[in-house]
């Protein structure tokens, strides 16, 4: 039996103004630079993330796409307790709700719902924005039935073996996650960019373990679970908006058939399973711009692309469902103190 896909997930937008290079090419600006954020016992940080993505989705028998928009926008601070060696800092984060953007559509109006799910948390983190611990500082909440943002998928079309649904559903829903920079606290936007362990160059990139997806092996016609990195670039000294700023880039590219995968696990042929492709992309990107001495930062801008194409034995001519996605996302440094 195989599949009917129902989404919901989150986002709201912001732009940022092309960078005008703001040093001449001296020794000092060629000099390497070591990216490390800087934080001081005392310091409260005010941060405001704003999301959106927009999808559209066809299924088997329509020749257009059905449009619709979410996103979600919440405020989050980071009260610095406590400083420790090799730069480490102890602090709080702390996010008392956000909201939820539905955009209108040809009969409703666009709504805004709030919620509470009051987050307050004590970290350890790195110089280079790595978490090395969390520790919940608010009584545990029983999660809530029947809630919305996450992929589900039904199978029901197939009449030949049933192909696992929440498999499926799991690598579909990492797409919604990529494009829309949501998920944990050490891989969404929160706290990013991730440095590098050593002093760069202008040019120089490194990479950063964001996901693990199914990719087929070299040399080979099986396919694994593989880690998914974004490759991070330091772009130097720039100017934005009259402000010197650091500025690091990150890109993500995934382009995948999980179906591959989920039929290799089975031991069945899609002509068993019914599952023939299922195929998953992503392209992403994102600026971030940098206090010029702190590495503090100061804004974030992500934008993305995706896609989910899902192709069953029983149909030739037509995938069985399909998804485009177009996602942006900013944070933004609120207040300092």
């Amino acid at each position: 039996m195989l599949t009917s896909l129902l989404f919901a997930v989150s986002c709201l937008e912001g732009q940022v103004a092309p960078p005008q290079p703001a040093v001449q090419d001296t020794k000092a600006a060629r000099a390497p630079v070591t990216l490390a954020r800087v934080l001081k016992k005392g310091q409260k940080l005010t941060y405001g993330v704003k999301s959106n993505m927009i999808s559209q989705f066809r299924t088997y028998g329509l020749n257009t796409f059905l449009p619709s928009e979410q996103g979600y926008e919440y405020k989050f601070t980071l009260d610095v307790q406590q400083e420790k060696a090799d730069g480490i800092v102890s602090a709080i984060y702390q996010r008392p709700s956000y909201t939820e953007v539905y955009g209108e559509t040809f009969d409703t109006p666009e709504r805004r719902v709030t919620t509470d799910p009051k987050m307050k948390v004590l970290l350890e983190v790195t110089p280079i924005n790595e978490i090395l611990s969390i520790k919940d500082l608010l009584p545990p909440v029983e999660p809530k039935k029947g809630g919305k943002g996450k992929a589900q998928l039904h199978l029901a079309r197939s009449s030949k073996v049933s192909v696992q649904g929440d498999i499926l559903g799991q690598f579909i829903g990492e797409v919604y996650r990529l494009v829309l920079f949501v998920g944990s606290l050490d891989s969404a936007l929160d706290f990013n960019p991730k440095f590098d362990y050593d002093a760069v160059n202008v040019g120089d990139t490194w990479k950063k373990t964001v996901s693990y997806t199914p990719q087929k092996l070299k040399n080979s016609t099986k396919s694994a679970v593989q880690r998914l990195d974004y490759v991070y670039t330091y772009k130097g000294l720039m100017e934005v908006n009259g402000k010197k700023v650091q500025r690091v880039t990150a890109t993500l590219k995934m382009d995948t058939d999980a179906g591959e995968f989920v039929n290799q696990m089975m031991g069945m042929k899609p002509s068993e399973s019914g599952l023939k492709k299922l195929s998953l992309k992503v392209d992403a990107s994102i600026d971030f711009d940098l206090d010029p001495k702190t590495f503090i930062t100061l804004r974030g801008t992500a934008v993305s692309k995706g896609s989910v194409n899902l192709e069953i034995t029983d149909i030739k001519d037509q995938a069985y469902q399909e998804v485009l996605l177009d996602g942006k996302s900013e944070i933004s440094l609120l207040s300092i103190k």
